[in-house]
């Protein structure tokens, strides 16, 4: 239909009267350029007027209420108002006087709306960051920011079918007007599906199609692990393809990465050194934590630069309206969470505090005991050999064991929403860490002058974040996340082996510990005392923007300020020669810029990069990176959703693995943080593909393949750690001591079955995992060989029993294939170099 005023009409009456040639001698070459962010209409014209000196007439009461978005570069003055007025009901027209007038628009147009609004939790409120917003017919969509907004620009008016869904939670279907030229504001909850057991996991291949989303990718829950008081989410990672964990004295490995090359994050955060006790307890209270997010290879540019995976912890919320206290207690620890939900200024202030607590001096847990005894001994290959001491280690055998064991953390997070557009979120973590062992021994020899020996080993950790964010929709177009954090990390070891004439052991081992302690400081006999330390603190300074284009396009915008600083101090840790204490201070500044892209109904583009910028090699990386999705809602094999990724990835802050030289084995290794290298930054190329099927209902089939290649990486130098005094002198940083570059390659597949049975009473999961991890190490082996976490075949089967009464059963079998690594890693890192102990009976240290 035509629409036109009085004035419009006569308008075009008198332009109808004028001569053709009139018009067309008014248009002008000249360009211009404008950049116009949600400004009035009539502003626009004006400023349009007075830059290109044009006569502009028109009514103000027909541009009231339209708002300009547009860069304009390069265009005429008839082509620029083209564009000013496209998404409006206006159109312009010349006079033979070179006047331009605006009118109504006499052609009909397509009218557009938006469509903007945020997902939230049913229960808490809290924002669901990565939701999806899908059109029913598939045509276009999106997905939450970080802090759950999101923004749907440039719809066609009618009614819509959205469809809002989220791992985890029941998908809810909403019809949508949108109106011509209005902004349509939506706030939509979803409620959390059954979960017995919390927190849950999920990974960042999420199917797009409603109907499939909500099956595969959720692991379930922590019930697979153990059900019942030790639910921790970091624990059930290994049901996972390509993650590895929960072997005792193991840490996590991510897709054949070393088990520090993955970050983790606490919302958002980095913690570096969240030490974990084998299957016993994590670093992190599992009353506090919520969800667990997996990101094992071709991540987007937003996550950040990491070499191998990200595991995203989240803060679990607290329920809207509700606040009490839980209080919880098992064989190791005793959990408390406390949550508060009240209204500041009729808005919802949120609060959750977790506090977790040993209590190793009232009841000891036995299989923590049983592990600390079995690690607990004093090596006599490595001791003989590189304490040089005046006696046989192996001629004195066990007399009495103690063991300390100390841990605590405490987490609160907190939410205020100032609007309906602004929300403040904080949090805080602090953990602690700790164990002491102390071992005695007797010699069987009667001729040793000492006949008594004494060890003392002792390991510190300690970790503190902060965080800050500011959350806003600044338009319904746009969004806009802030966020301050600190983190701090500290590692200090310390261990003593010495001999004596005397016993010190009273009649009962308890004293045993303080009566060592004592001894170890005033004794003349020691045979050795080292002691290392690290420690590392992280400032951050980040924003992230988000910018609805059309139903099928949004962008993605970030800056990224990070200042580092660390310790390194490994005293006389390596055969007494005296260490370097480095002193470290960077500065890595990174800005990112992404693209989603939905084609059709089936596909789903992402293309971006990273670029960063460090002070200590004055020089920019970019790290391009890009995925592809393709999901199909009909088919023979029902549901199913493929992903394929890849791109580029740097690491600007470094670990490196320092296998212990102490009298005992408690812990394997150290870790040693850099972030200022005098060689190049690591990098390594994903290539990783997934492929989700849900045939029916109560069946899953998720497999997928991954390739890293990694033409700079760094190992540990134990060339440059045993070259001897006269060479580590010298040393002027951490890399010079610590690090020799070289390769590495990792590929591997998976596949994982679910099936359940008996309306979910019973589920079971098979899965298959090869992996193939080598690295070259021509410094110590002259070739290429596997990595120590190497697993070339792993198989896992479980099943979960759901029993009356709210009981369940768990039944879990797995058996690993081919590792080659037989002996405590640090026999081929120190003794290899001395071929007199280069060979253990029939095997030598020279073949993993």
């Amino acid at each position: 239909m035509i629409k036109a005023n009085t004035y419009g009409l006569i308008t075009l009456l008198l332009i109808s009267l004028l001569p053709a040639s009139a018009i067309g001698e008014v248009r002008d070459d000249d360009t211009y350029s404008f950049e116009f962010q949600g400004e009035s209409l009539h502003e626009v014209l004006k400023e349009v007027a007075r830059i290109t000196e044009t006569d502009l007439a028109f009514d103000p009461q027909l541009v009231e209420e339209e708002v300009v978005y547009e860069r304009i570069r390069d265009q005429t003055v008839p082509d620029l108002l083209s564009q000013v007025l496209k998404e409006t009901p206006l159109d312009y027209v010349i006079l033979s006087s070179g006047t331009i007038v605006i009118v109504e628009s006499v052609e009909e147009k397509p009218y557009y709306g938006t469509l903007a609004g945020k997902v939230l939790d049913e229960r808490t409120g809290e924002p669901l960051p990565g939701a999806t917003i899908m059109l029913a017919d598939v045509s276009g969509g999106t997905t939450t920011n970080q802090n759950g907004n999101f923004s749907i620009n440039r719809m066609m008016t009618g009614t819509y079918r959205i469809i809002f869904s989220y791992m985890g939670y029941e998908t809810v279907e909403k019809e949508i007007d949108i109106t011509p030229y209005e902004q349509v504001e939506e706030e939509v909850r979803l409620t959390p599906e059954p979960i017995d057991f919390k927190p849950i996991l999920v990974t960042d291949h999420q199917p797009r199609i409603p109907g499939i989303t909500g099956s595969g990718p959720v692991e379930s829950q922590t019930e697979w692990e153990m059900p019942g008081y030790r639910n921790d989410a970091i624990r059930s990672l290994n049901l996972y393809s390509g993650v590895q964990y929960g072997l005792p004295m193991q840490d996590l490995h991510v897709q054949g990465g070393h088990r520090s090359e993955h970050k983790m994050r606490l919302d958002g955060v980095p913690i570096y050194n969240p030490y974990s006790f084998g299957q016993m307890f994590s670093a992190f209270s599992p009353l506090a934590i919520g969800k667990v997010q997996l990101h094992k290879a071709g991540y987007g540019v937003e996550q950040g630069s990491r070499i191998a995976g990200i595991v995203d912890l989240t803060h679990e919320a607290v329920t809207e309206g509700e606040s009490g206290g839980y209080l919880q207690g098992d064989p190791l620890n005793v959990n408390l969470r406390g949550d508060l939900s009240v209204d500041l200024n009729d808005r919802p202030f949120k609060l959750m505090g977790a506090i977790r607590a040993n209590y190793w001096n009232i009841y000891r847990d036995p299989t923590m005991e049983q592990t600390l005894m079995n690690w607990d001994y004093v090596d006599p290959l490595l001791t003989n050999s590189l304490l040089n001491p005046t006696k046989d280690i192996s001629a004195f055998e066990s007399i009495g064991q103690e063991s300390s064991v100390n841990y605590f953390d405490i987490h609160l997070s907190g939410s205020y929403e100032l609007d309906e557009y602004n929300t403040l979120r904080g949090s805080f973590y602090t953990g602690h860490n700790y164990v002491s062992t102390y071992h005695a021994g007797q010699s069987t020899l009667e001729a040793y002058e000492n006949p008594y020996l004494y060890a003392q080993d002792s390991y510190d950790w300690n970790n503190l974040m902060s965080r800050l964010t500011w959350d806003s929709r600044l338009t319904p177009r746009l969004s806009l996340s802030s966020m301050l954090a600190y983190s701090y990390s500290s590692m200090d070891h310390t261990y003593h082996l010495s001999t004596s004439e005397h016993p010190l052991l009273s009649t009962s081992d308890s004293q045993m510990m303080t009566a060592l302690s004592g001894y170890m400081v005033a004794t003349e006999s020691l045979l050795q005392t080292h002691t290392a330390g690290n420690h590392i603190e992280h400032l951050i300074l980040r924003s992230d923007a988000g910018y609805s284009i059309s139903p099928q396009t949004n962008i993605e915008a970030g800056l990224d300020l990070n200042l580092v600083a660390s310790t390194v101090d490994f005293g006389d840790y390596f055969l007494s020669y005296s260490w370097p204490r480095f002193r470290q201070h960077s500065v890595i500044s990174s800005v990112y810029g992404n693209v989603n892209r939905h084609f059709g109904s089936n596909w789903k583009a992402t293309a971006g990069s990273r670029f960063t910028y460090t002070n200590s090699h004055q020089n920019i990386y970019a790290e391009p990176r890009i995925s592809l999705q393709y999901d199909q809602s009909k088919s023979r094999l029902g549901y199913w959703s493929a992903r394929f990724a890849g791109g580029l990835y740097r690491q600007f802050i470094n670990e490196y693995e320092i296998t212990t030289v102490g009298p005992t084995s408690q812990v394997p290794s150290l870790t040693v943080w850099s972030h200022s290298l005098d060689s190049e930054i690591p990098k390594a190329y994903h290539a990783s593909g997934s492929w989700l099927i849900h045939p029916t209902d109560h069946l899953t089939l998720e497999l997928d393949a991954y390739y890293k290649w990694q033409p700079i990486a760094y190992i540990t130098s134990h060339t440059n750690i045993s070259g001897g005094y006269s060479q580590l002198r010298n040393i002027e940083s951490v890399s010079a001591a610590f690090a020799e570059t070289t390769r590495m390659e990792t590929y591997g597949a998976g596949l994982r079955v679910h099936q359940n049975l008996w309306d979910s009473r019973i589920s079971l999961m098979g899965g298959y995992d090869y992996s193939i991890s080598r690295r070259e190490m021509e410094s110590q082996f002259n070739r290429w060989v596997p990595t120590p976490w190497n697993e070339p075949h792993r198989l896992q089967a479980r099943s979960l029993i759901r029993l009356p009464g709210n009981l369940s059963a768990v039944v879990k079998w797995q058996s690993i294939y081919g590792r080659t690594w037989g002996f405590r890693q640090a026999y081929y890192d120190y003794l290899l170099p001395q071929s007199e102990v280069a060979t253990y009976g029939e095997f030598s240290f020279n073949r993993p």
